[in-house]
This record gives structure tokens, sequence and C-alpha cells, in this order.
């Protein structure tokens, strides 16, 4: 576990090209055959870090059911996270979309299957409130709105399955609480601009 934190905030800081196994044991004070005993290679650790993100991303989805109750705001606030985790992550994100393309696009799958369950549970909740018709389709309404969000996990959509279509751009609020209330938010950790603290 140390060994990809360690690798994250590399890849993070210097891009994936510029880091070699061989600096990543320097940095954890072992020898490369220890390093190559826990990974085979660079490509494999890579891509173990980027699943440490998307653990991230979903234990933030899992403290925020157990403090909302609202589908919903929890979609929303997910869409938030999302976008945090892009500004977090941008050079690990980018450079792995350029570089390792089949690497990104297992992670930005698997993102876009968590974030179509999500968004599934906000319009449930939305249909049950009646916002929607009872009769409405559910997995229309949110690859349709899907549709409409920026993916915020990288910008080349891998082909096949679930792959939503052509990129758009929904522009989120700068403040959580523009979405509803951010006393909620703030609760479950979403992260707060400046000038927020008092509000």
């Amino acid at each position: 576990e140390k060994i990809v934190e360690t690798a994250l905030q590399m890849f993070n800081t210097r891009g994936c090209r510029g880091v070699t196994m061989d600096d990543i044991a320097q940095a954890m004070h072992m020898s490369k055959r220890t390093l190559y005993e826990t990974f085979a290679n660079k490509e494999e650790l890579l891509a173990e870090c980027l699943m440490r993100v998307h653990d991230q991303i979903n234990d933030l989805h899992r403290k925020a059911h157990s403090k909302v109750d609202e589908p919903l705001l929890v979609a929303m606030y997910m869409l938030r996270v999302g976008a945090d985790t892009n500004h977090r992550y941008h050079r690990l994100i980018e450079e792995a979309e350029r570089y390792y393309p089949d690497i990104h696009d297992r992670f930005f799958r698997l993102h876009t299957e968590t974030l179509h369950t999500m968004m599934e549970h906000g319009m449930e909740y939305v249909r049950s409130h009646g916002y929607l018709r009872p009769d409405a389709d559910i997995e229309v309404a949110v690859d349709s709105l899907c549709n409409l969000i920026q993916p915020p996990l990288g910008g080349r959509r891998p082909e096949g399955p679930r792959a939503p279509p052509q990129r758009g751009v929904l522009h989120l609020p700068a403040r959580p609480h523009d979405h509803g209330d951010h006393r909620a938010l703030r609760a479950f950790g979403a992260p707060l601009q400046e000038g927020d603290a008092g509000a």
C-alpha cells in the first residue's frame, strides 16, 4: 500500500513517463528486486494507482450515502468530487490517457459505470418524488443527463457498452450550496470554496 501511495504522488507530480521503477524503488528505500516482486512492471503499478483514485471516489460516495438520505443530492455532490479529483490528479490522468490508453480506458470505463449507478439512484429519487412521470425510462434519462456531463476523469471516451455519447459540458456552480443545502454537503466532506466557511 505504501508503494502505491508513493508511486501515485510521484506519477502525479512528475508525470507517468517521468518516473521509472528505479525512481520509485529509491524513494521507497528498497531494492528494485523487491519492487518487481510486488509489481511486474510500471504499467501494473500505474493501473493500481488509478484504481486507488477510483477507490477514493467510492469511499466518498459511501460516506455521502451514510450522511445524507437524498440520492440526487449525493449524485450532484459526486459530480463535484469528480471535478475536484480531476484537478488534484490532472497530470496523472492526462498522461495515463496519452501514453497508456489501455490502462486509462479500463479506469475510465469503471468510473463511467460508477457514475451511471449513482445517477440512476438519483433519477429514481426524482421520479419517486413526482418530478418525472411514473412511466419515465430511467435508463434513457440517465444517458441523456450523462451526455451533458463533461467527463471529470479524462476526455477520450472508450468504445463499447456504457460509453456515453458525444462529449458535452455541464458548468457546475463554484459553490456547493448552489446545489441546495450546503450544510448537508459539508457534513460528508464536500470541498468548500473560500467564503463558504461561515455560510
